[in-house]
């Protein structure tokens, strides 16, 4: 979902990461049939002082609150937990800020850009993020912060709850990355975890207390990997699921 200052809206769904040739749904690719959260979806956004576009205006700060429709996000995967008391769920949040110019007519120009900017300020983009990602790359759903939803009134002091489902889906990650190093340098996927280790590196590392099996398919693999009362399945496509372990949610 983004949003600028000028409550211009736009919304997507993708059916894997981008990095895992992930493919758009949404009404620029399909304007008839395209993902969207509209209608439902409910914004708004207040600019300071109320002028925008106007280089001769110094603008200090502007703010947004977006009401989302639950049955949008939720659509794709029933499954999810709804929100309530003490739920988690992942989510982050990105500003970008683009590098403009004044042009002769006293308008700005947007400078020439490039994705992925190595030097803050420089004519590109600049990136800031709520939960650190690592990387400029929004679409890692293994690097979001946690979410934790409350009964209790805003400004509350809110008890955190531990996540855990984190070490299992550290380490199913750590495998992922791990693969995906060793498939980039030798061109194919492997089942020997000892051949994998050389590739481990942070910020996810192939856990060596975790249970591990590596099944090699025509397309890539599965691995499942357990670690405490949990048991984490991902494949190449970066599709991770975790379930409790039977007897642990028995007992």
């Amino acid at each position: 979902f983004e949003v600028n200052c000028l409550n211009c809206t736009w919304s997507l769904l993708l059916n894997k990461p981008y990095a895992e040739s992930g493919s758009e749904d949404s009404k620029r690719i399909d304007p008839e049939n395209g993902y969207d959260m509209e209608p439902g979806l409910i914004s708004a956004v207040k600019v300071y002082p109320d002028e925008i576009n106007n280089p001769s205006v110094k603008n200090s700060h502007w703010t947004v609150e977006v009401a989302m429709p639950m049955q949008k996000l939720m659509e794709r995967n029933p499954d999810a937990k709804q929100p309530d008391d003490g739920v988690l769920w992942r989510i982050n949040f990105s500003r970008v800020q683009w590098s403009f110019g004044v042009d002769e007519d006293n308008k700005y120009v947007k400078k020439a850009c490039c994705q992925s900017c190595r030097i803050p300020g420089a004519e590109a983009e600049d990136n800031w993020v709520w939960s650190k990602q690592g990387e400029v790359a929004m679409h890692l759903p293994e690097r979001w912060g946690i979410l934790q939803f409350s009964n209790e009134m805003p400004s509350t002091e809110v008890k955190l709850k531990y996540y855990e489902e984190w070490p299992v889906r550290c380490a199913a990650m750590g495998l992922f990355y791990a693969m995906k190093e060793y498939q980039s340098s030798e061109s194919l996927y492997t089942d020997d975890l000892k051949a994998l280790a050389a590739y481990s590196m942070k910020p996810f590392t192939i856990c060596n207390e975790a249970a591990t099996s590596i099944m090699l398919t025509d397309d890539g693999y599965e691995a499942r990997v357990g670690l405490g009362q949990f048991t984490a399945t991902i494949n190449h496509e970066r599709y991770l699921v975790v379930e409790r372990d039977i007897d642990s949610a028995l007992s």
